[in-house]
């Protein structure tokens, strides 16, 4: 078993590739579990930071300021200083600058709605148009109030009241009582599994095998009294033994993290295609180490190149329901659609309906891709032998 050991001794020296691209798919798991909201929680209004300038210091100037403070956070910057104002924007210290300009009280009273109110916000913000949905909300009830007949503090008073009735949300939560899909966190560790995947077994088997070609350590393996068959079974072997083990540690670290989900049926189904992804890219790995006979710096360009490419078209990064029709012919001479389509149906996203017909199918087309793989590099090994 020389070349079963000497096959592990050579993977020691390329774990900082798999280091690499393991801390990869950790620093995606994590950048997405800080996005990824509790399903649980129902909805709020957003508060921001507001800065408000009081330059009518009225009674209905005061009550704005209050109406603000109830809906929001106000915060003193200190000063005025356009400059300063600017820099706390841009780096979203505060979200709106709020000027109430001097005569806005005499102006609601006489109907005036226009040029009340000033202010500055981040250009590339999108929240200057929520809290001005609310100012003008305030301001046009405010003086419906004062055209009815109110005075200044109780149209105020009235706007305050009216405004902060609030209407309760209920979002359905169909088939509560049954589990359907996969949980979140879970199903999008195991969609990135197609991104990770293929790039460790590319830059770290295809040069593992590439370097049993290299001239002297075939000349010597050629030497020893163990027969070609042999020789190649070991190698098999030992790549098996290095999928599985790929497996398990993409597998457990994807249940650590997304909290240990319970177990079922959908579980295992993802387990089962991500096993059969490996075996894909690892038939991916082999057929490459065969084109390139050496020259590690252009397996690690081909494996960038290859897993990146995969994972857009295939709908790792994008979902396949935003995908052209175009882009998804293409995509289906790719494994990597069909593994996120399996992982959709199985997870019932992006349109998809949980059937096994359908999840099997886009299994067994992976596997489909493998064989072919696999015999495509017997092929152009004999044909390169030949030569």
């Amino acid at each position: 078993m020389h070349i079963f050991n000497a096959f592990f001794k050579v993977t020691k020296k390329s774990a900082s590739w798999l280091l690499i691209y393991a801390g990869v798919y950790v620093v995606l798991c994590v950048l997405i579990s800080s996005l990824v909201k509790d399903p649980d929680v129902g909805y709020s209004d957003t508060k921001l930071n507001v800065v408000v300038f009081d330059d009518d210091n009225t009674e209905e100037s005061r009550a704005l300021t209050a109406f603000i403070g109830s809906r929001h956070n106000i915060v003193d910057p200190g000063t005025r200083d356009p400059e300063v104002l600017q820099d706390k924007l841009y780096y979203q210290v505060i979200y709106y600058v709020l000027t109430i300009n001097k005569g806005y009280g005499e102006g609601l009273l006489n109907g005036e709605t226009e040029g009340l109110l000033t202010y500055a916000v981040d250009p590339k913000s999108y929240y200057a148009e929520y809290l001005n949905m609310q100012l003008r909300q305030y301001v046009s009830t405010a003086s419906l109030y004062i055209k009815s007949g109110m005075s200044g503090s109780e149209a105020c008073e009235a706007t305050a009241e009216n405004l902060t009735k609030e209407t309760k949300v209920t979002v359905p939560d169909f088939g509560k009582g049954e589990e359907r899909g996969l949980p979140q966190k879970f199903y999008l560790f195991s969609l990135y599994m197609a991104y990770t995947i293929p790039a460790i077994m590319i830059c770290v088997l295809s040069r593992i095998i590439i370097s049993f070609k290299k001239k002297d350590i075939a000349a010597r393996i050629g030497c020893s009294p163990v027969s070609g068959v042999k020789r190649n079974l070991q190698i098999i072997l030992a790549s098996v033994i290095f999928c599985i083990a790929l497996w398990l540690l993409m597998t457990i670290m994807s249940f650590v993290l997304s909290g240990f989900p319970p177990i079922g049926e959908r579980e295992l189904l993802t387990m089962l295609n991500v096993f059969v992804f490996t075996l894909v890219s690892a038939s991916i790995s082999v057929f490459a180490s065969t084109l390139c006979n050496d020259g590690s710096e252009v397996i690690d360009i081909l494996g960038n190149v290859l897993t990146l490419g995969m994972a857009f078209l295939g709908g790792v990064f994008v979902q396949q329901s935003l995908l052209s029709e175009t882009v998804l012919s293409v995509a289906k001479f790719l494994p990597t659609y069909w593994y996120v389509k399996a992982i959709n149906t199985i997870g019932e996203i992006s349109g998809e309906i949980f059937s096994n017909t359908e999840i099997f199918t886009c299994i067994g087309i992976e596997a489909l891709f493998a064989v072919a793989l696999f015999a495509a590099s017997i092929a152009a090994a004999k044909i390169k032998k030949s030569r």
